[in-house]
């Protein structure tokens, strides 16, 4: 109901009563919730396409962030459905699995050069510095930061 209320611009309680039969109780017929071109579930963000389309922007090198704003939706539900927390049974494309998770990975002195020539000379983001060094979005970011100051004495 939450998501009915918010599509549509109305309050929950006015979708409350309507679905509950206390407004809107001389109407038979229910409204066909059908999406253009494929079949959708009333209170369903997702369709398979749109998962699709985000793995493969992830796996390309978009961030998790950028595909929720994209997306209009929330961090969280495209990170479930990108890493396949949800959308399990959807395997093409196949989830992208969290990079740099799991411990501590340490970057030798010459990696963090190379991570750091990567984004200034070729435009790298985050996310793709991340995959080529088996880190994080954040923890390159972090590299690069480090790298961008001058040393303290």
């Amino acid at each position: 109901m939450h998501y009915l209320a918010t599509r549509d611009g109305l309050t929950y309680n006015t979708v409350h009563d309507a679905i509950r039969g206390v407004t809107w109780a001389h109407v038979d017929e229910q409204a066909s919730e059908k999406v253009p071109g494929e079949a959708r579930r009333p209170g369903v963000l997702l369709t398979a396409t749109t998962v699709g389309e985000m793995r493969l922007a992830h796996a390309s090198g978009a961030s998790l962030r950028s595909l929720a704003d994209k997306f209009h939706l929330k961090y969280a539900t495209v990170r479930a459905a990108v890493q396949g927390a949800t959308w399990r049974h959807l395997t093409d494309p196949p989830p992208v699995p969290a990079s740099g998770r799991g411990g501590r990975h340490a970057l030798t002195s010459a990696q963090e050069a190379d991570l750091v020539r990567m984004r200034e000379e070729r435009g790298a983001t985050y996310a793709q510095l991340g995959a080529a060094f088996g880190i994080s979005a954040a923890t390159a970011w972090h590299v690069c930061e480090r790298n961008r100051r001058p040393a303290k004495d």
